[in-house]
């Protein structure tokens, strides 16, 4: 994938140089008197909606979601980073950076202007958009067990169409519209359902497998189950996908990206704002029936029966690509053993390691390592498997230790690595008992779309992600998405995390001023601190994908990364900055740990003598 972005951020910067379009703009402020008006003018802006969104009861957003302030870009922006350096290395890594951030800004005009001739979108504003298909969730949490048993039912679907090797499919997770020609030796794409009930209402947990749905998709599901969960009171339908990077796309990244672009530009002169489909529509329809149908059924399914958690130690298997060096190194399970004799066993198993064993020009159908752990327990342990992706941002698998060999195939390697996991967990001894109490809320939030790339992206329809309009200019669009917050039992919790984030930001650990990108500390505490000393654990791509989510203090310049491998070094190994290329913009992670916040508070109150703060950061009063 980095060989064709770097192609392709090459062909852009040809472009740029020989359509000077940045110098012609001309409209953006460059002074620094004229850059405290328009910052000045844009906070206006954001107080404005918060005022109007306060107003409306239906909001479950926090205000502080859009009131932060974002520097106008400006031909002075990227010499904020000069400073007194300290040796050879760190000159050229200040010099590389306020290079690339140049040369992004560059780029960048290029892609807005492009983005300009696209057909209007029409998003709607905040005073016109109606928020839909958002379980709100528990409406007050209990503080002991609501039931004298759990309810637990299980469901699996596989989503493979009959026509997988001849219906015009193709594969997710590189960009390169690869055609499938079918299924992978013993493999499968599945939809694994699971329904939970402690005596307050039902909650699905759902995996399935695939790079990412997106949350207009999520909701369009949910728009099909809507009936049955009012009849029913349905606390919440929440869907992760794995992120395989070899299931049919179900997210939009595989599609042929110049096809949409004509098609795109077709509808210019006609005036036309008509909505492209960027995944293959029959697909989805399948992929939607199939989903409902396995959650009923899971639904159906529901049996009283005991849940323990445990969880065991992989951290040699399993290694960041990124520094710092901060990933969660256990494998976690919920183990659900029902009453009725023989009946099998459900897991909810959670780690944090990109699927990403098989080869990158298979053309054939595989859930990777997650589908290999599913169908290892189900047909030698008695146990069903619903698998969630943790907190992976550049989490890669490690193999050294493991009985792989040069000779060893791509199908033979996923399947030691998921033995190797069912391994890990068959030692998990003094499983901990969860009483019968499920608290649950989500709540919408605004990320702010500061990435150029991610706003052609959106207008070209290459992915279907809810946006809105501050004010209806492209210059001020968010992304609408969500997060979700769970208690099972007294002493567990869950963070549900739309997009891939962080380790750092939900552990703790970031970057100090001095190492960072932008000479800046990350002034907020990590996620797990917030949940009143229960352990947390982190379920990403939860009800939306929308890229990486990284802190704010490292978030460096859009094309970074390209501009090291293509025109000039001066990254070190391990400070790669190639999620910015697919990140909604600088001030996400900020956003969104703000929205985390204010949800904690709204359900419990957060004990900030306990929260864990950077070293020299003191919460505002």
């Amino acid at each position: 994938m980095r060989k064709l972005l770097k192609a392709g951020f090459v062909l852009l910067l040809i472009l740029a140089v020989a359509v000077p379009i940045a110098a012609a703009k001309g409209a953006r402020p460059n002074t620094p008197e004229a850059i405290a008006v328009a910052q000045e003018q844009a906070k206006a802006d954001r107080i404005a909606q918060a005022e109007r969104l306060a107003g409306k009861p239906d909001r479950t957003v926090d205000v502080r979601n859009i009131l932060t302030d974002h520097p106008v870009q400006s031909l002075e922006a990227p010499l904020r980073l000069l400073r007194e350096t300290t040796g050879k290395e760190d000159r050229k890594f200040v010099t590389g950076k306020i290079a690339a951030e140049y040369l992004s800004m560059f780029v960048g005009e290029l892609a807005l202007t492009l983005t300009e001739l696209l057909p209007d979108r029409r998003w709607p504003t905040f005073d016109n958009y109606k928020q839909e298909n958002l379980f709100r969730g528990t409406e007050t949490f209990a503080d002991a067990p609501t039931a004298e048993k759990w309810q637990v039912g299980f469901a699996s679907a596989s989503v493979i169409p009959d026509d997988v090797a001849d219906g015009g499919y193709v594969l997710a997770g590189y960009f390169n519209n690869k055609k499938c020609t079918g299924v992978t030796e013993d493999d499968d794409q599945r939809i694994n359902a699971v329904a939970m009930d402690a005596g307050s209402g039902t909650m699905f947990m759902c995996s399935l497998d695939g790079f990412g749905l997106t949350g207009t998709d999520i909701r369009t599901l949910r728009g099909m189950l809507n009936d049955f969960a009012k009849e029913k009171g349905i606390l919440g339908i929440n869907l992760s996908c794995t992120h395989t990077h070899y299931c049919l796309d179900i997210h939009g990244t595989g599609t042929n990206v110049g096809q949409l672009f004509k098609d795109n530009f077709a509808l210019v002169p006609k005036g036309m704002t008509k909505e492209l489909q960027s995944k293959n529509q029959k697909l989805m329809d399948h992929l939607f029936a199939v989903c409902k149908q396995t959650i009923l059924e899971a639904y159906s399914n529901l049996e009283p029966g005991k849940i323990t958690y445990g969880k065991a130690d992989i951290y040699d298997l399993m290694w960041d690509k990124q520094q710092p060096q901060i990933f969660d190194k256990y494998v976690h399970r919920f183990r659900f053993v029902p009453d009725r004799e023989g009946a099998m066993e459900t897991w909810l198993v959670n780690m944090a390691v990109h699927p990403t064993t098989m080869n990158g020009d298979t053309t054939t159908v595989s859930a990777d390592y997650p589908g290999k752990i599913a169908k290892i327990a189900r047909e030698k342990e008695n146990a069903n498997v619903a698998f969630f992706q943790g907190a992976e941002a550049a989490v890669s698998r490690q193999m050294q230790d493991l009985p792989i060999t040069g000779e060893t195939t791509d199908i033979e390697r996923i399947t030691i690595y998921g033995q190797e996991i069912i391994n890990r967990m068959k030692t998990i001894t003094n499983e901990a008992e969860v009483k019968p109490l499920l608290n649950f809320r989500a709540q919408e939030v605004y990320l702010k779309i500061d990435n150029p790339l991610m706003k052609l992206m959106l207008r070209l329809q290459l992915a279907n992600n809810a946006a809105i309009s501050g004010t209806g200019r492209l210059d001020d669009t968010y992304i609408i998405s969500e997060i979700g917050y769970c208690e099972l039992g007294l002493e567990h919790a869950i963070l549900f995390v739309p997009g891939e984030i962080s380790p750092e930001i939900i552990y703790g650990g970031t970057r100090p001023a001095e190492q960072s990108w932008n000479d800046a500390t990350w002034n907020y505490p990590a996620l797990v601190s917030l949940a009143g000393g229960r352990e947390v654990l982190a379920m990403g791509l939860m009800n939306d994908q929308f890229g990486y989510i990284m802190p704010d203090n490292d978030h460096g310049a859009t094309f970074s990364d390209m501009i090291n491998d293509s025109l000039f070094e001066f990254l070190k190994e391990g400070d790669s900055h190639y999620e910015e290329l697919l990140s909604v913009g600088p001030q996400t992670a900020s956003t969104m740990t703000e929205a985390y916040m204010a949800l904690l508070e709204s359900v419990r109150p957060i004990d900030r003598a306990n929260v864990n703060y950077p070293k020299n950061v003191q919460p505002a009063n």
